[in-house]
Parts: C-alpha cells; structure tokens; sequence
C-alpha cells in the first residue's frame, strides 16, 4: 500500500516542545522527517511504501517574539532543503491584541493588560481536504 504522512506542525512543534514535561525533548527540535517517517512506516508496516510527507504549517507572526519568525524560517527552508519527500502546506496564522482587567487588582485600582490571541485560519480545512483528496487517489 502506498503511504503518504500527514504532519500537523503546530501540533507537532506544541506536543513535543512547549510546556515543562517537554523539557527533556528538546534534543528532537531539528527532528528530520525525511529519515523518521520512512523509518516509523517500513517498520509498522512493513509492505507499505512510503511516498511522501505532507507538513501543515502557517507563517507564524512576531508580536509576541521577533526571534520566532527567524526560527520558525531557518526550520522549514532546512525543510525544503534537505526533506525532498517533504511538501510544505501553509495556512493563516492571525494574531489579535485585547486588553483584560488584571485580576488581582479588579477591586483597588482595575488596570488593562494587553493579552494576545494566536490562532490558525483555514488550516483544518486545507489539512482535511487534502486528507481526504489522498485517500481517495490512486
């Protein structure tokens, strides 16, 4: 059967990399998909043949940190580079400023935070579209 992955990268990058559990993970962060999914596929299903990699992403913006755009370019033109069974997909990353009360101080003297909300745009509909168009060519 031929195999084509379907990779998620916002889910990749924030299972495997944020939060304090993952600390220790940290040595995957240049994690080379062009070795690891053939490796995963021949030995899970060994008469499968794999043909390629699909990684779903979305230019992230700088708001919140200025040095995330240069990281996130420097991995996926690594990507491009170098994973030639790889193709890149991109959705819409938005960002959108709001100001909340600070808790803490709603009943001395409220004061207003900025606060950022980060979210992809059109991406699950292209991730799933391209999902089910796979499944069903030959």
């Amino acid at each position: 059967m031929k195999t084509i992955c379907y990779i998620d990268g916002f889910n990749l990058y924030y299972n495997t990399f944020k939060g304090k559990k993952n600390a220790d993970n940290m040595r995957f962060k240049w994690l080379n998909l062009e070795k690891l999914i053939p490796n995963v596929v021949s030995k899970k299903y060994k008469k499968n043949i794999f043909l390629k990699t699909k990684y779903y992403t979305a230019h992230i913006s700088g708001k919140e940190d200025p040095g995330k755009v240069e990281r996130q370019n420097v991995y996926l033109n690594t990507l491009k580079s170098f994973c030639q069974q790889t193709e890149i997909y991109y959705g819409n990353y938005i960002v959108k400023e709001s100001y909340r009360t600070k808790v803490n101080n709603f009943f001395l003297f409220p004061t207003k935070v900025k606060i950022f909300f980060t979210g992809r745009k059109r991406f699950r509909c292209k991730f799933s579209f391209t999902y089910v168009i796979g499944c069903f060519s030959k």
